[in-house]
């Protein structure tokens, strides 16, 4: 968890000065900002969110009005939208208790469970994942905003940052994996992605950002949580991203896969080229994730919040690593009700054209023998 420098008083202080709100204050887990859940005795619910110091306004103006987009696009996704202050304002500035100055947004509250803490994740609610991946990406297509042309290291395109930490990796065995799919990356990916859409992508459907419906018997995907990784990247990151968390803790990764791509392909089709990059992608995402782990067990080892993800995306990089790619990508192309192979028309092409040229086999041991020796002999 970030570390606390408000205490639970000063929060509720904040509430009531600048949004009329008296509710009592429960800290939240978060890599950057500091969360607060606030609950009013009448049962309300915000998430009041102060930045980290170096956060420029101009990113949580982006955040804000991706979010507004959101909520506007009538896809029935539930999205978390600023409240304004009674000063009218959805971005108060603030002095906290360190001297730093810092700003201070409160957000609707989204009900629901994380889906890492959903049991079990059956193939229909992985395949609604897909679908509000699939939502997300539709209703994101044409928007943009200044503030989302950036750098992030979280951005899987932009995997090739991880190259120069892979040697701070500790274990033989873990640097070769983390080098299999980060060359993976460069030969496959990187080669793809100049043929790839492009859009402002969520970036962050992991496993405790997804939300899940309280109903235990056909539970539904509301929607996402965290808006702070927003960034223009290749528009198929988000469910490359879904692909990479939600597959973790799966005995096979691969079926689990095959249920949120078919269910992102019926809101928001793949093309053939997003298709084939889509497992390169996952495991750059993967990629990703072990690396940051890696540097912030030496630069923040009391943040156990940020070793979260560390173990199971090993052991889901172990099992990606032994899924033949071809395999990979046939099935990414069933479950978007493709043929398989994808050279298969071609294949059918070669056969009609070639088939005059075929010659049907001879058994015959001797060429000059009249009777085929392989049949059988009267007499």
């Amino acid at each position: 968890m970030t570390p606390m420098i408000f205490s639970i008083q000063h929060i509720a202080a904040l509430a009531r000065r600048h949004f009329s709100l008296s509710a009592t204050a429960t800290p939240l887990a978060g890599e950057i900002d500091l969360n607060f859940l606030l609950e009013t005795p009448s049962g309300q619910k915000f998430n009041l969110k102060i930045a980290h110091p170096d956060t420029l306004r101009q990113y949580l103006e982006f955040q804000n009005a991706l979010m507004q987009r959101l909520g506007d696009a009538g896809l029935g996704l539930d999205i978390p939208h600023a409240v304004r202050s009674v000063e009218g304002a959805e971005i108060t500035a603030i002095i906290a208790p360190d001297g730093s100055q810092r700003f201070m947004r409160l957000l609707s509250w989204v009900e629901g469970r994380c889906f890492a803490e959903v049991n079990p994740h059956t193939p229909v609610l992985l395949e609604k994942v897909g679908e509000m991946c699939g939502k997300l990406s539709h209703a994101l297509d044409g928007f943009d905003h200044p503030a989302a042309h950036r750098f992030i290291k979280w951005d899987a395109s932009q995997a090739a940052w991880t190259g120069e930490h892979l040697h701070q990796i500790e274990g033989a065995d873990k640097q070769a994996l983390a080098q299999y799919f980060y060359q993976w990356f460069e030969k496959c990916a990187a080669e793809l992605l100049p043929q790839l859409r492009q859009s402002i992508c969520y970036n962050d459907a992991n496993d405790y950002n997804i939300l899940v419906s309280q109903n235990r018997e056909n539970p539904v995907v509301p929607g996402v949580i965290d808006f702070g990784d927003a960034v223009f990247t290749h528009t198929i990151n988000d469910l490359a991203i879904a692909c990479a968390y939600c597959a973790m803790h799966k005995p096979d990764p691969l079926a689990a896969i095959f249920q949120l791509v078919k269910g992102y392909h019926q809101q928001f089709p793949l093309t053939e080229k997003e298709a084939e990059a889509l497992f390169p992608l996952i495991g750059a995402r993967l990629l990703i994730s072990v690396t940051c782990s890696t540097l912030n067990r030496v630069e923040n080892p009391d943040n156990a919040y940020l070793q979260i993800s560390d173990g199971p995306a090993w052991d889901l990089l172990k099992k990606l690593r032994d899924i033949p790619p071809l395999l990979a990508h046939a099935t990414v192309r069933e479950a978007c009700g493709w043929e398989p192979f994808s050279k298969h028309e071609d294949f059918l092409h070669w056969v009609k054209t070639a088939r005059q040229t075929f010659k049907t086999p001879c058994f015959c041991r001797f060429k000059k023998q009249k009777r085929c020796l392989a049949r059988p002999q009267r007499g």
